[in-house]
């Protein structure tokens, strides 16, 4: 999903909502390779999912999984029975075939999700803040995926929050603003 002449600029507004795989939330996906891949046959895949109450997450077979809370509000998970409370913007690693659950929610939450089939990527997700400038650069055998978390760059266009870039492999990019940013790296 990466534009041969640069990074690729997804809107937060442009992108549809469709129904998790277990039909127990709904996601919005950011980007996805191979290009055209679906939910059974992606290499790696970022999206937004929304929670609206308890829910068993998904499960994904031979995909490690990031998960990152963007609202405000603490997301309570259950691990294979061990039980965490995340607040924003922390970030929890699970096995995509392990049965976890959101509990005890009260209000909707929306998480970043970053997912790479095993044995063919490696990945990670955390957070940046950019104050000023920054600069972003990826090797040839990697790709980012940056989100807006809070706050504005410039890119010349305006992102704000849940706009998102994806960069290829040796990409370079210049970020401008005050912002605080997820970024996931897929290698």
């Amino acid at each position: 999903m990466v534009d041969e002449t640069g990074p690729l600029l997804s809107r937060a507004s442009d992108r549809p909502s469709t129904p998790w795989k277990n039909g127990g939330g709904s996601t919005s996906e950011i980007a996805s390779s191979p290009a055209g891949s679906g939910l059974d046959d992606f290499d790696w895949r970022v999206s937004i999912a929304t929670i609206d109450g308890d829910s068993e997450f998904s499960r994904f077979e031979g995909v490690d999984r990031w998960l990152m809370p963007l609202t405000p509000d603490d997301l309570t998970l259950v691990d294979n029975g061990v039980t965490r409370s995340l607040a924003q913007f922390d970030v929890q690693a699970f096995a995509g075939e392990s049965p976890v659950s959101a509990v005890d929610v009260s209000a909707e939450s929306r998480d970043l999700n970053l997912m790479v089939r095993r044995g063919i990527r490696s990945g990670s997700l955390e957070k940046r803040a950019v104050i000023g400038s920054a600069v972003l650069t990826t090797d040839d055998e990697t790709e980012l995926i940056v989100v807006v978390l809070d706050g504005t760059l410039d890119l010349p266009d305006r992102m704000v929050a849940g706009d998102a870039l994806v960069l290829g492999p040796d990409d370079f990019l210049m970020l401008s603003g005050t912002a605080t940013i997820a970024v996931a790296t897929v290698s």
